[in-house]
């Protein structure tokens, strides 16, 4: 029995001999490298440990020393987070009862760098190395703490650092000598946070006490003091709070700024220099909880150019939730409290790839169904009454809103909305009362100033004008695509008076549309008119349900514009894929050339006759891969032609045919008088240049012969003359064929001034290397006439 005793003990005193021995022998640093590889899998950022780490059991006791997180590429600061140490020691017999006693928890220089580059990209979102899988499953059991009893007897945070930049609007903050201290004897006793720093140069302190965090984290209410303090800004509140059975807070909250421009300033986002200061500003509200009751008896805010006021309340003591809110307020100047906007350039859309389909706008819609939980099990009452609101250099006047929700069926109304001398009157429904959701929008806007809008979004008036539109649409889905795919409605569009500064050629004076969207399965169209120069124009066109177009399907399309001065109309098909194509006929009609030019601007000279009538014809076929001109004519007084023509991708090498033939071209009779412009004058090389310079400046990039070796074609063309500009020209014979990467272009007549021009090009781009062979031959050509031509002697 003795040496059983004995050996109990020899036991005993090994097993205490290595807790107090055997955590202090081990090298607790050389798992630095796996933990730091945990980091960079988690974060993309590494994880530097200098210091040494030690590890104790009796008592419990973690001490690490340096260490820091290295900050994202390209910002400032090499690190985002750096610590000298941090020493924790936890009363080890205490944790059996499930109490935690932190005898001391000290973080000794921790520093953070908060950074926003240039780009507006900030160094708080992390890429992790690895991907991620999903969230690991919430554990079931009793909600509430893990533990019974919670202690804290000293945990500091000492001489920290806090350093926020951003590259985007130059704000600069940094807070050092961070002190914190917090003390709590057990769950039931006060718990008290107080803190100090020096914020850009200013003195901070903070100063929080709860009563019992015990009765916080469970079913009763606990006594809160806040306090944060600062030359610039104070904010306090006093009263009670708690967590069921809902969360909500009873007492008061202030808020008291004695310049606003001041604080702004010290917070490194300085007001613009021209920018008054705003002047003092107030926040104040007197909340009550009572049970799942909480009600907002007053909140105010009070400045120069701020005096607004809410009440309300938030009730879940039974099946439905229920609101009230009603805000009040004069003129709310939100500039005069703003800094300047950011520079930051802003990000462009990205565009779909040319061989995406429009139809994969729907495709990036989410299909996953509504969550309309909320608007069931809530009602709401809220008024609104602003007398205008000034922001961003935008000012809109007079605004009177109420919202109610009832039965899941949300309604607002809108019964005015000043904007730039008109209004804005209309009613949006939400309508979640079954699984799919409703919606139905009905807005009308009447004598909008446009050029006053155009000036608060740009700074200038380049157009002037009033404009009244209305909407109204209608739709229904149990998803976001359905949603939209459901879309139905109308849209008028009347906007008179237009006035555009600097229009280089004439102004559109009036518009006026009417937009059918009776959904994605009918037929669409626009209807309306637009007065330009003092003509009215009328517009009509009809086409295939969007679905089909969306689709990338072929589709109907019917088309006219219809004026005195020209029309124009497409009857027919549009094909999409696999190329695009016109399968109809397409028209124009002038009646006169010179009242068409002087209509837009550009008279013909006054010794020039009027051509006259113009007429396009053209009849097209679209049949796959392949496109066909059947016939087009161009006919006036002093033109005709016609052409004819297809072309064919159905092969691996695209195929071209092209036939033009007409009489003698007089283009000079449909032309306005040449501008006077001065021609620029060449410029001449330096004197100390070299002539080696002009073949320096030649691009030696590689030629892309593709388009050669892809294409074949075979091109003839027949003309009677042309007249152009004064010069006139002859019968043209010519005809062009591309096979192989060979393009051999062949002049076989081009009359010129009694003479003759014949020969062939050659561009030769089978191999490499482009090559180029060119055969002319000018014969009899009249210098005197052409230099006549030329410069009228």
């Amino acid at each position: 029995m003795k040496k059983i005793l004995i050996g109990l003990a020899a036991v005993v005193v090994l097993l205490i001999a290595a807790v107090f021995i055997v955590p202090s022998v081990i090298d607790w640093k050389s798992y630095a490298p796996e933990i730091a590889k945990a980091v960079r899998d988690a974060t993309g950022r590494e994880l530097r440990i200098d210091g040494e780490i030690s590890v104790s059991l009796l008592p419990l006791s973690i001490s690490i020393g340096e260490f820091s997180l290295s900050n994202a590429e390209g910002m400032p600061s090499p690190e985002m987070i750096s610590v000298a140490g941090v020493d924790v020691k936890i009363a080890l017999l205490p944790l059996i009862g499930r109490t935690v006693v932190v005898e001391s928890l000290v973080i000794r220089e921790p520093a953070i760098f908060l950074e926003v580059d240039a780009a507006g990209r900030p160094n708080w979102l992390f890429e992790p190395a690895m991907p991620t899988g999903p969230a690991p499953p919430a554990a079931e059991g009793e909600a509430g703490l893990p533990i019974s009893g919670l202690e804290l007897a000293d945990v500091r945070i000492e001489d920290g650092l806090f350093s926020f930049i951003d590259a985007t609007t130059g704000q600069a903050i940094q807070a050092r000598d961070i002190d914190i201290k917090i003390t709590l004897a057990n769950l039931a006793s006060a718990l008290t946070i107080t803190g100090s720093t020096v914020l850009n140069d200013e003195n901070v302190t903070l100063d929080v006490s709860v009563d019992s965090p015990q009765a916080l984290l469970g079913d009763g209410r606990a006594t809160i003091k806040f306090a944060l303090a600062t030359k610039h800004a104070s904010i306090t509140y006093d009263g009670g709070a708690q967590q069921k059975p809902v969360p909500g807070l009873d007492g008061s909250f202030d808020v008291d700024v004695p310049s606003v421009g001041a604080l702004f300033a010290w917070l490194g986002a300085p007001l613009d220099p021209s920018q008054p200061d705003p002047g003092p500003l107030t926040v104040h509200a007197a909340l009550t909880a009572d049970g799942a009751r909480v009600t907002l008896e007053e909140a105010t805010i009070k400045g120069d150019a701020l005096d607004a006021t809410a009440s309300g309340s938030f009730d879940a003591s039974g099946e439905v939730v229920k609101i009230v809110l009603d805000i009040e307020s004069g003129v709310l100047d939100i500039d005069r409290y703003l800094p300047p906007p950011s520079e930051t350039p802003r990000q462009e859309a990205e565009m779909p790839s040319e061989d995406g389909k429009l139809g994969d706008a729907l495709a990036a819609i989410p299909d996953a169904p509504f969550d309309l939980s909320a608007l069931r099990q809530t009602e709401a009452d809220i008024n609104v009454a602003i007398g205008g609101v000034k922001v961003r250099g935008f000012e809109i006047g007079r605004i009177a809103l109420t919202t109610t929700l009832v039965g899941g069926v949300l309604d607002i109304k809108l019964s005015e909305l000043g904007l730039y001398g008109g209004n804005v009157k209309g009613t949006v429904r939400l309508d979640g009362a079954s699984d799919a959701l409703g919606v139905a929008v009905n807005l009308a806007v009447t004598g909008v100033d446009v050029g006053a809008l155009a000036k608060a979004a740009t700074g200038e008036t380049p157009i002037a004008g009033i404009l009244s539109t209305t909407v109204e649409a209608t739709g229904k889905g149990a998803n976001p695509r359905a949603l939209v795919e459901s879309l139905a409605g109308n849209v008028t569009i009347d906007l008179g008076g237009i006035d555009v500064k600097d229009a280089p050629v004439g102004v559109i004076s009036e518009i006026k549309l009417a937009i059918a969207l009776p959904g994605l399965e009918s037929p669409p169209s626009i209807k309306g008119s637009v007065v330009y120069n003092k003509q009215r124009i009328d517009l009509d066109v009809t086409l295939d349900p969007l679905g089909k177009v969306l689709a990338g399907e072929t589709f109907s399309l019917t088309a006219a514009i219809a004026s005195k001065r020209i029309n124009l109309a497409y009857h027919g098909t549009v094909q999409q894929q696999p190329v695009p194509g016109l399968d109809g006929t397409f028209d124009l009609d002038v009646p006169s050339v010179g009242a068409l030019a002087a209509w837009l601007g550009a008279p013909l000279d006054a010794s020039q006759p009027d051509p006259g009538p113009l007429t396009v014809h053209a009849a097209l076929t679209a049949d796959g891969a392949r496109v066909t001109l059947e016939e087009a004519t161009i006919k006036g007084d002093a033109l005709d032609a016609t052409a004819s023509g297809s072309f064919d991708a159905s092969g691996e090498v695209v195929k071209i045919v092209l036939d033009i033939e007409s009489g003698v071209l007089d283009i000079d009779r449909y032309l306005p008088p040449p501008s006077e412009t001065p021609r620029q004058e060449a410029e001449m090389p330096s004197e100390d240049g070299k002539l080696g310079d002009a073949l320096a400046a030649i691009p030696d990039a590689p030629f892309d012969l593709s388009a050669l070796r892809q294409t074949e074609a075979d091109i003839n063309i027949a003309i009677g003359g042309i007249k152009v500009r004064g010069f006139e020209i002859g019968r043209i014979a010519l005809t062009t064929t591309l096979e192989g990467g060979v393009l051999d272009i062949k002049l076989s007549e081009l009359g010129l001034y009694g003479g003759n021009v014949k020969g062939t090009v050659i561009l030769d781009g089978a191999s490499d290397a482009l090559g180029v062979a060119v055969n002319l031959a000018v014969a009899g050509v009249d210098v005197g006439a052409l230099a006549k031509a030329a410069t009228g002697e």
